[in-house]
């Protein structure tokens, strides 16, 4: 509503308004996970928590099931894990 009313109110003293939009949705499916742990390293995790983060976010697998039939397994190769569920 508050967005609503800025532009109204811009339109109406005929000032220029602009919007940003930006869909996050997918940012983490992205991530490199190599440069991910280096910039971890970088900032200080290093040693049992950097070897927890290495183990929790290499050499993943996930499937899918659809109509109560799993795919095959695929290595993920990049992004963070975002939430599961065990079938």
């Amino acid at each position: 509503m508050k967005f609503c009313e800025g532009i109204y109110g811009s339109l109406n003293e005929k000032k220029c308004s602009i919007g940003l939009f930006v869909d996050m949705t997918k940012a983490f499916d992205m991530v490199d996970l190599q440069i991910l742990l280096n910039k971890l390293n970088m900032i200080g995790f290093r040693g049992t928590i950097h070897s927890w983060f290495t183990s929790y976010l290499m050499e993943r697998r996930q499937r899918v099931k659809l109509n109560g039939v799993f795919s095959n397994e695929l290595l993920v190769v990049s992004g963070v894990p975002q939430g599961s569920a065990q079938y």
